[in-house]
């Protein structure tokens, strides 16, 4: 069985050697890869091919990688036999300025671990959460996904995303450049058995940190914090200049810590309304309380906002989505656009041609069309009639309506309202006027 083949051939099981060198040797067989390791114990020493006693050594051989047949502990190995018999491979970093901190808790499956730590002196730091060893558990034992986000804490209970991963792993690790100050970690690792377990955080760096743990309502809603930071410095941030708003925002981003974000930043001085449909949603869904294939979301003026969706790491990750997005602005907000931004066509006197001081701004914006009239003249009224073709467009003030007549007196204003009823509209439209004195 295993435990005499490993007997057999001089290695000890559930133990930790030493990977001193990896080399390449031309044989009279031809190339042969070569693992140098080391028995931390100094002895039992592996006993099959290329270990001291093997017949495959020749001088030449053994001067060239400087063999020593010695009971030290040290031996080599064919590279085909160091991957059957050994299963796991881990990398030590080792600084000689760097303290080592390390914190023991206990993670639910179902629930987060929100920890606290404070760094002293800015500089260089790992993070790390450890699992225990599949030594502890058997050969078929599997690692459960952990889930690891750094946040720093700002004023006014916000935070700043540092970094994050999500790994299924013995030792799950992330580094970075820290500054001085108080950071929260996020830790969950939903365990395979669904049973709680212990897992060790800890820190490498260029000082000592302490941890503690802080409930969920000091930290409040922690990950839409962080993403919402993360979102604010995203270089594909695109704003909703085609629908009529130069001022408003949005990016989106599946990152590689188990979760992705649609951040939405409103700088405008109109609501935004938006709706997000998938139409490809592989290997992610929608992070409660959201839930389906789409998501519906009203941002006020000045505000943010973030909607969050989960990642499986056993899929490939794809989504494709459209977005259908208006502005609720009321009549001033649409005014000042039409003055500014609209199509402008001034009216002209039928009996001398000449051209009067009665304007209309046309205006299309992102919930539909607007016109707006404005008379500035001290003795002359527009009498106007308006008829529309349209699809996907009602008049708001007459629903069942495709025209509108009026009479503009002097000094007076008048503004149409076209909303929209389907997601892609057109208009056509003609008008017949007097100008009468």
């Amino acid at each position: 069985d295993g435990a005499d083949l490993l007997t057999s051939s001089g290695l000890v099981g559930s133990h930790a050697y030493s990977l001193l060198a990896a080399l390449t040797v031309q044989t009279a067989k031809g190339t042969q890869r070569l693992v140098k390791l080391r028995n931390p114990w100094g002895e039992s020493e592996w006993k099959g091919d290329w270990s001291d006693d093997s017949s495959l050594w020749n001088e030449k051989l053994k001067k060239e990688v400087n063999f020593t047949n010695a009971n030290d502990g040290t031996f080599f190995m064919a590279y085909e036999d160091f991957l059957k018999y050994f299963s796991d491979i881990q990398i030590c970093r080792v600084h000689d300025d760097y303290e080592y901190s390390s914190h023991r808790f206990t993670a639910d499956p179902k629930h987060a671990t929100y920890l606290r730590f404070t760094i002293a002196k800015d500089g260089h730091y790992y993070i790390t959460i450890n699992q225990k060893s599949r030594r502890h558990h058997g050969p078929d034992y599997e690692y459960s996904d952990v889930y690891l986000i750094v946040g720093k804490e700002l004023a006014n209970g916000e935070f700043e995303y540092v970094q994050g991963i999500q790994k299924a792993d013995r030792e799950v690790w992330t580094d970075g450049h820290l500054k001085p100050g108080s950071y929260i970690a996020y830790i969950k690792v939903p365990w395979q058995d669904g049973q709680s377990h212990d897992v060790v955080i800890s820190t490498y760096g260029f000082s000592q940190t302490s941890f503690e743990t802080v409930p969920k309502a000091v930290v409040g809603d922690f990950l839409e914090k962080v993403y919402m930071n993360k979102g604010e410095t995203n270089p594909g941030l695109k704003s909703y200049e085609a629908e009529g708003e130069p001022n408003a925002f949005r990016c989106s981003e599946v990152t590689d810590d188990g979760f992705g974000y649609f951040f939405f930043w409103n700088k405008s001085d109109s609501a935004l309304s938006t709706e997000i449909f998938f139409k490809i949603m592989s290997g992610i869904k929608l992070r409660k309380p959201m839930t389906g294939r789409s998501f519906k979301i009203t941002v006020p003026p000045k505000q943010k906002a973030i909607v969050l969706t989960k990642v499986n790491p056993y899929l490939e990750v794809k989504q494709v989505y459209s977005e259908v997005a208006s502005f609720e602005r009321n009549s001033n907000q649409l005014k000042s656009l039409a003055k500014t931004n609209g199509q402008k066509k001034q009216r002209k006197h039928q009996k001398t041609g000449e051209m009067v001081d009665i304007w209309c701004h046309v205006l299309q914006h992102s919930d539909g069309v607007y016109f707006y009239y404005e008379n500035n003249t001290k003795d002359l009224t527009l009498d106007e009639e308006v008829k529309f073709k349209l699809q996907g467009l009602k008049i708001e003030e007459d629903p069942f309506n495709t025209s509108v007549k009026f009479i503009l007196p002097p000094g007076g204003t008048k503004e149409i309202k076209l909303k929209k009823t389907l997601n892609e509209f057109s208009i056509g439209f003609s008008t017949a006027y007097l100008i009468k004195n």
